[in-house]
């Protein structure tokens, strides 16, 4: 925990398992409707914890103390080569296999389903395109885009802002 090291608030594994866990509730609120009180107050402490955490007051003296004592790090040639080096076929088809399913496509339309079903044909093609845009050391201007789509959160009222929630693609 973020305790142990000195630092106020928390680091990402521990906002990840609070997420775990919050789905965890939602879920044993769904079976057991009695029990939504403390899906709610779980809520409210990852709510509060992640205020805490991204707050630029309060925390800052605490980390640049932590920061202090880490050991200098730096790449041993191996990892400079491996991270300096070509995009590869497998890394690609690693990625597009943990991609969510049931998301709205992209802005050139196409699914992740598309891209789970032929991620033999397209990898070596992806493969190609972006070890070219790093060797160039730019991507494709369309790469940088995106569509967000608003959407009304249900019993809300349309004049409000805060009654939408953004649907990315």
């Amino acid at each position: 925990m973020a305790a142990s090291i000195g630092i106020k608030g928390s680091l990402l594994p521990d906002i990840l398992a609070a997420e775990k866990e919050l789905r965890s509730l939602e879920k044993l609120s769904l079976d057991h409707p009695e029990r939504r009180g403390e899906e709610h107050e779980a809520r409210e402490k990852v709510a509060e914890h992640t205020k805490t955490i991204s707050s630029p007051h309060g925390t800052g003296a605490e980390l640049q103390d932590f920061l202090l004592v880490l050991p200098p790090r730096s790449l041993t040639e191996e990892e400079r080569g491996t991270l300096g080096g070509d995009i590869k076929i497998s890394e690609i088809g690693t990625a597009l296999v943990g991609l969510a399913r049931g998301k709205i496509p992209g802005t050139d339309g196409l699914s992740i389903l598309f891209y789970a079903t032929y991620a033999r044909t397209i990898t070596p093609k992806l493969a190609k395109l972006y070890n070219k845009a790093h060797a160039i050391g730019r991507l494709l201007a369309s790469m940088g885009e995106a569509l967000i789509v608003p959407l009304l959160k249900p019993g809300k009222p349309p004049d409000d802002g805060g009654a939408y929630r953004p649907l990315h693609a």
